[in-house]
């Protein structure tokens, strides 16, 4: 009984959001990048090729950020100040030129040794230990600022 409590307790904390979820329709090229529970679909295009992202959240499932960064040439900025996520980048970073060894695991916590950094480094993949924050009163509604 316990342990079916704790499955439906983890399948509640790793609900995928609804966009992570998205299929092809009237013909769109949709591509779903990274792990499932940290994956994401979106639009194909070619003017991903080269670009620069700004993503906000790490936790432990850098999943997308890697296979965007080695699909698009991008450069990707992670922005997230939690002392796990910032342990994560700091361990992925020493496998930086280094291919995956094993496989994407379920749940939000991925092995580093899943990801595939043959074509990362300092360059394209880099952390910021900040939060963001967006003020939403006042003269500066809207504004998004690194706290």
């Amino acid at each position: 009984m316990m342990e079916r409590v704790r499955n439906w307790l983890r399948e509640k904390r790793y609900k995928r959001h609804r966009l992570q979820s998205v299929r092809a329709k009237d013909g769109l090229r949709l591509v779903t990048l990274g792990s499932n529970y940290g994956g994401w679909t979106f639009l194909d295009e070619g003017s991903l090729q080269g670009c620069a992202v700004v993503s906000a959240g790490l936790g432990e499932d850098a999943s997308f950020d890697i296979e965007f960064a080695n699909r698009y040439n991008a450069k990707v900025v992670i922005i997230d100040p939690t002392p796990r996520a910032v342990a994560h980048f700091d361990e992925m970073k020493k496998r930086f030129g280094k291919g995956a060894e094993t496989g994407y695991v379920s749940g939000g916590s991925q092995p580093v040794e899943a990801y595939d950094l043959t074509t990362c480094s300092d360059e394209n993949l880099k952390m910021v230990d900040r939060a963001l924050w967006c003020r939403r009163q006042g003269t500066e509604s809207g504004r998004v600022r690194l706290i």
